[in-house]
């Protein structure tokens, strides 16, 4: 799956031309592909990378600790941020 604003699910991580369809459908790179369960960050370098990895594990953190169902953003809000 390759995550950015939506997920879409690849077969395989050098999957480029599902990576092409996703930036060309969203109109954005996505930001994460998983890959048998495992995270895999897409970015310009390594410590952005690194850092979007830290905001992934404080998000996964965060949602597991709350009591209820979060109140998620909407697709307005998240393209918005996302540029």
């Amino acid at each position: 799956m390759v995550c950015g604003v939506v997920p879409k699910v690849v077969e395989y991580l050098d999957s480029r031309l599902a990576l092409e369809a996703y930036q060309e459908n969203d109109r954005t790179p996505p930001k994460v592909a998983l890959l048998n369960g495992e995270p895999y960050f897409i970015a310009k370098s390594v410590r952005i990378a690194k850092e979007v990895e830290g905001v992934y594990k404080a998000q996964a953190l965060i949602l597991a600790s709350l009591p209820q169902a979060p109140n998620y953003l909407s697709d307005d809000e998240l393209t918005y941020l996302g540029n």
